[in-house]
């Protein structure tokens, strides 16, 4: 298989998991259970997906969704994002369990996480990653 071939072939690939990951089941993420499995994941208020994250590592989605998103420090896009509305971390925390929901797809390879993770950015623009968006069209 030629480079451009090949190109084609992983640029089909990765669009069909990014239509994959907007057809997967939202769960609110207070009732969420996330594999620990590596992957690419959406959150969503009011049907507007607000952010899209990748999993990688030993501990994958659930870490990544669970611990670092909803439970983690003030830098996580979420606790950021929702840091003025709701002051109080527990507050916040409840909010972000009640309000927002979560979708997922499991992708073995770490490198394709990367870049589906990249790929549903640019094309879905969600407005918690536009930094990213901003530097990817630079």
């Amino acid at each position: 298989m030629d480079l451009l071939s090949k190109a084609t072939y992983l640029s089909a690939k990765s669009l069909r998991l990014v239509e994959c990951l907007l057809a997967a089941p939202k769960i609110l993420v207070g009732g969420a259970n996330p594999p620990a499995k590596n992957g690419v994941y959406a959150f969503s208020l009011d049907r507007e997906i607000i952010y899209v994250g990748e999993a990688a590592g030993s501990s994958g989605l659930n870490d990544r969704i669970l611990r670092k998103h909803v439970s983690g420090d003030e830098g996580h896009a979420l606790q950021a994002a929702f840091r003025e509305q709701f002051p109080d971390r527990l507050e916040r925390r409840a909010y972000i369990k009640a309000s927002i929901h979560v979708q997922w797809i499991e992708i073995p390879d770490s490198l394709e996480v990367s870049v589906v993770e990249k790929l549903a950015i640019a094309v879905l623009e969600p407005r918690l990653n536009q930094s990213v968006v901003r530097r990817s069209i630079r």
